[in-house]
Order: C-alpha cells, then sequence, then structure tokens
C-alpha cells in the first residue's frame, strides 16, 4: 500500500526554494543589504529536515537488498536528470564554465563535490547542486538508519548529534579558518555547512519527526480550528526563531566552550522549529494546510527542485552576457521579471526533464527488475 500523499508538505518546498532564490539574489536584483536580517539560506535547512521526514515516512522500513537498491534507483532518478541538465545549461551559458578540468567536472556529474572540502570542488559548477550531493550522502547512509529505526530513533541521533560535536571539536582543535574563496583551503564552513557528515543531524532530526507524526497523528483528530491555530502558530514559531532566536543561539554559542558551533547555528539555527512546521502541516487538516494541498501551489511545490536548481544557472547566463553592473538591476521590475523567467524556465524543466525522466528511468529500473527474476 502506497502512503497518502502529503500535498502541503510539497508546496512548502516552494517558499523554501523561494527563500534560497532571494537569497542569491543579492547584489544583483537586489540590493546587498536586502532581507539581511532574514537568514534565507536556512532554506537548506528545511529542505534537509522535510527530506528526512519524506524518507522515513515513505520508506519506513527497507528489509531486503532488493528495496535498497529499488530505493537508491528511485532517488537517483528523482535528482540526478535535473542536476545533469543544469550542469549542460550552465556549460552552455556562461563561457568561463568551459575551461576543462577533469576533477571539478567528474565530481559534480557523479554528484560527489559536497564530500571535497575545498570550495574550488564544492562550490565549482552549479553552486546550488552541492546541497543534492550532500543530499546523495544521506541517501546513502539511510537504508543503514532505517533498519529498526522505530525502535532505535534515538541512537541514531545521538550518533548523528555525537558526529556533528567532533567535527566541531575537530574545527577548534586544528584552528581551521573561517571560509575563503580566495585561499581555497579546509575551513569551519568546509565542515559545518557542506559536509554531509556536518548535516546528517538535521536529516536524522526530520527522520524522528516522521516517527513521532506517524504515531501521534491517529490520536490527534481532524478539528478544523485546533489544527489551523497550530499551522498559524508553527509559522510564528520559525519566523520568530529565524529572525531572532537564531541570533541568540549564536551568541550563546560564540560564549561557550565551542564557539565554532556558531557556524552550524547561522545555517542551521532553525532547525528545530522547521520540524515542527512540518509535523503540523503534514496532515493537512488546518486552512493553512488546505489551502496549501490546492493544485496550483502543489504544482509550484512540485517544480520547485527544478526552480532551486535552475535559478543560479540563469544568474551566471545574466552576468556572463551583460555583467554585474548592468544598469537597472536592482528594482522591483528586475526582480519580477527575473523572478517570472525562473518560474516559467522551471516549470518547463520540471515538465520536459525532471518528471519524464524520472518516468523513464523508473519504468526502466522496474523492467530491468522483472527481467532478472
Amino acid at each position: 500500500m502506497r502512503p497518502e500523499k502529503l500535498h502541503a508538505l510539497t508546496s512548502l518546498r516552494f517558499f523554501a526554494a523561494l527563500a534560497i532564490v532571494m537569497h542569491h539574489c543579492r547584489e544583483l536584483f537586489l540590493p546587498p543589504s536586502a532581507l539581511l536580517d532574514w537568514p534565507l539560506g536556512q532554506g537548506v535547512s528545511f529542505f534537509f529536515v522535510l527530506s528526512g521526514f519524506i524518507l522515513a515516512y515513505v520508506y519506513p522500513e527497507l528489509k531486503t537488498t532488493r528495496a535498497v537498491l529499488e530505493f537508491w534507483k528511485a532517488r537517483i532518478a528523482r535528482v540526478w536528470p535535473v542536476h545533469a541538465a543544469c550542469l549542460f545549461l550552465l556549460i552552455l551559458l556562461a563561457p568561463q564554465f568551459r575551461v576543462w578540468n577533469p576533477g571539478p567536472f567528474l565530481l559534480n556529474c557523479f554528484l560527489l563535490h559536497s564530500w571535497a572540502p575545498w570550495p574550488d570542488l564544492f562550490f565549482s559548477f552549479n553552486g546550488p547542486s552541492w546541497s543534492v550531493s550532500t543530499e546523495l550522502g544521506f541517501y546513502a547512509l539511510f537504508p543503514v538508519m532505517i533498519k529498526g529505526f522505530c525502535r532505535n530513533w534515538w541512537k541514531v541521533l545521538t550518533a548523528a548529534a555525537v558526529l556533528l560535536v567532533c567535527l566541531m571539536v575537530a574545527c577548534e582543535v586544528f584552528e581551521l579558518p573561517a571560509f575563503d574563496i580566495k585561499t581555497n583551503t579546509i575551513s569551519t564552513l568546509s565542515l559545518l555547512y557542506i559536509s554531509p557528515l556536518g548535516r546528517l543531524f538535521e536529516f536524522v532530526v526530520g527522520m524522528c519527526s516522521a516517527v513521532l507524526w506517524t504515531s501521534f497523528r491517529p490520536r490527534m483528530g481532524s478539528n478544523l480550528w485546533w489544527w489551523t491555530m497550530a499551522e498559524l502558530s508553527s509559522v510564528v514559531l520559525v519566523f520568530w526563531v529565524a529572525r531572532y532566536g537564531t541570533q541568540h543561539l549564536i551568541l550563546m554559542a560564540v560564549a561557550g566552550p565551542l564557539p565554532v558551533a556558531a557556524v552550524w547555528l547561522m545555517h542551521a539555527g532553525a532547525f528545530m522549529s522547521f520540524a515542527v512546521l512540518i509535523v503540523t502541516f503534514a496532515s493537512g487538516s488546518g486552512l493553512l494546510g488546505r489551502l496549501l494541498s490546492t493544485s496550483p501551489l502543489v504544482f509550484l511545490g512540485e517544480i520547485s527542485y527544478s526552480m532551486y536548481m535552475l535559478h543560479q544557472v540563469l544568474i551566471w547566463g545574466y552576468v556572463s552576457n551583460f555583467g554585474w553592473t548592468a544598469p537597472a538591476t536592482q528594482t522591483p521590475t528586475a526582480l519580477v521579471c527575473f523572478l517570472s523567467v525562473v518560474l516559467i524556465s522551471s516549470a518547463a524543466l520540471h515538465l520536459s526533464i525532471e518528471r519524464t525522466c524520472r518516468n523513464m528511468l523508473t519504468q526502466s529500473f522496474a523492467l530491468r527488475s522483472s527481467a532478472s527474476n
């Protein structure tokens, strides 16, 4: 029996992707100081928590080797075609990426570049793809973590937390510098922001949230107004934590025994509020959840991955042809025009590449499995 689709969560992906797009629009379509009080980059943390939730919900167990292989095949079919299309389009639109360097190119092709702790590797080519590489690391570990997860979730969560603390201690012991793309050295950002090992904790929190939700959801009823108040409260919580709570946590970390924890909190400090938001909206039982479950918003959520992967390709294409100093770019009109192009292009990419290739690859994998039996 296939699990019920959680449409409200699909729609939430669009808003997280939009936050990342706005984050990358600074200096070109937005002034450098625009929205600096809001950590828009934490939209990536939302995706990591949501990914853990969805995978633990859809795949509560993977009992056989075949089930594990099918899981991996499905995940590759989900993420790789759009990544490959955006990589090709970037090389086509931006001449500076046509310089042949086999190392970074091959790492990007196979989505392994987030494991390399040097900026000229993990930020090479399409910058946002580092997070997809990190996600692929989660997919590789997922079959091990999900085994008996309902009983042993606290062990997996503790192990991920210990791993994160160990990375922070390593950063302090080896006195790793802050991120500086000019020096191309291993930095605190490399291990705590980019590395799959540094971001695994958020993914596991999402998995734990799925166990919590599936355990308690049947007992919580479907009262419209109760769920509406819960949804509104979770949204307020996310905005408060993003705007104020994370700053307090960063200040506490700087004054604590592991100051480098501030680097991780700067990019993932709202992770628990994201988990609360996801658990609250998963049922789609309140007014906000029902609104998010409408077809137009669900479609925006479905194209969010293409939107996330494509937007910086379009930025590089624009910059390569017109330059950073192109006139009248930091205006509301220019921003609206750019966002419109991103939305239209993302919809086209989703329908022509993402959906089509995913179906073709999934069917191909299914046919091969049938032929081998």
